[in-house]
């Protein structure tokens, strides 16, 4: 599976509803609305416990990024860390470069 295809699943990818020229607001929605909360309260503690991203969370915002959608690109990048950790069978483990 992709990392796309985890964050879909998850409902953390916001599908597009555009029609024809006129774009409209993404949103994240899906059926696994359980999993996004349970994936979005860990990325709240995460997004300030774990050394890798917080500097994620630091670079966001300096981009002026929006608290809310900083705290969901931590949880699909939690989601992308769980389906490599579930392909592969390695444990993940924190690499922080500079």
């Amino acid at each position: 599976m992709t990392a796309g295809k985890a964050a879909a699943i998850t409902g953390l990818a916001p599908p597009p509803r555009d029609s024809g020229m006129m774009p409209s607001q993404k949103s994240i929605a899906g059926v696994w609305g359980s999993l996004r909360r349970a994936l979005f309260q860990t990325a709240l503690a995460a997004a300030y416990r774990n050394p890798a991203l917080k500097m994620m969370i630091q670079r966001l915002k300096e981009r002026g990024t929006l608290h809310n959608l900083e705290i969901v690109a931590i949880a699909r990048r939690l989601a992308t860390i769980a389906n490599v950790v579930l392909k592969t069978g390695i444990p993940w483990q924190v690499q922080l470069s500079e």
